[in-house]
């Protein structure tokens, strides 16, 4: 027999020891930290606000026009109220790790993204009416439930909140000529909205160009040319850091 035969035996079995080691280590994982979430969730209010959505955001460009749009965003005036309590609160995806959690989520994100549809819808018709400082807010508001929803969610989140923003700032780029200082939002609101926008798009880099025309880039080229209707640009006073979710 070998002289090298126990050691080898030994040598192998110690192989043994350690593989089933890596084995054990890769698939029994500690469950991570309980994550505290709000109460109220915001989040919440968007969920159930996109559950109690009815009819088609897109309804009226079959010919129905203002009329149509009008009742649809008649009919959806409490799922409108419940985004807009929502945006006054803190809010957090609530995570689980599932393997069903994954077909629930994706559910929710298509609600969200309907959600903001019917947002968007809201300032299209306040523009057909003249109201163009409520079709800003409408739209704007668009664009925080795109920040806002994906607070503390993964990639997949992000990438919806993405294309949330982009539902409201495509619109109201050209808007810019209808406003004055009258009927917008404060100056200071207009930059903190646009540096957390510009924040949230640095992690993404190439993926700026998702959407038409850039995914959320209106809200910071809006505020680029705002001396065109308020006359005036934010002052150093007022750039206090990225809008937060408590606030107006």
């Amino acid at each position: 027999m070998s002289p090298f035969s126990g050691k080898t035996k030994i040598v192998a079995a110690g192989a043994v020891l350690i593989f089933a080691a890596l084995v054990v280590a890769l698939l029994y994982q500690p469950a991570p930290p309980a994550v505290v979430l709000p109460n109220p969730n915001g989040y919440d209010d968007f969920i159930k606000a996109g559950q109690e959505l009815t009819g088609d955001p897109y309804s009226y460009r079959d010919g129905g026009g203002e009329k149509v749009l009008c009742t649809f965003v008649a009919n959806n005036a409490e799922p409108l109220r419940l985004v807009r309590t929502g945006l006054k609160r803190d809010c957090r995806v609530p995570l689980e790790y599932s393997q069903s959690y994954l077909t629930t989520h994706i559910t929710r994100l298509a609600l969200l993204k309907r959600l903001a549809q019917t947002q968007a819808a809201e300032g299209n018709l306040a523009q057909m009416e003249h109201r163009y400082g409520d079709a800003a807010r409408a739209y704007l508001d668009t664009i925080r439930l795109g920040h806002e929803s994906t607070r503390g969610g993964v990639l997949i989140d992000s990438l919806v909140g993405i294309a949330i923003e982009a539902l409201g700032s495509t619109p109201l780029q050209p808007l810019v000529s209808r406003l004055n200082a009258k009927n917008v939002v404060k100056p200071s609101r207009l930059w903190r909205l646009s540096k957390t926008n510009e924040n949230r798009l640095r992690r993404f880099g190439s993926m700026k160009k998702i959407g038409p025309g850039g995914a959320s880039l209106g809200v910071t080229e809006l505020l680029a040319n705002f001396s065109s209707f308020s006359g005036t640009a934010p002052s150093a006073s007022s750039k206090k850091g990225p809008l937060k979710n408590s606030e107006p």
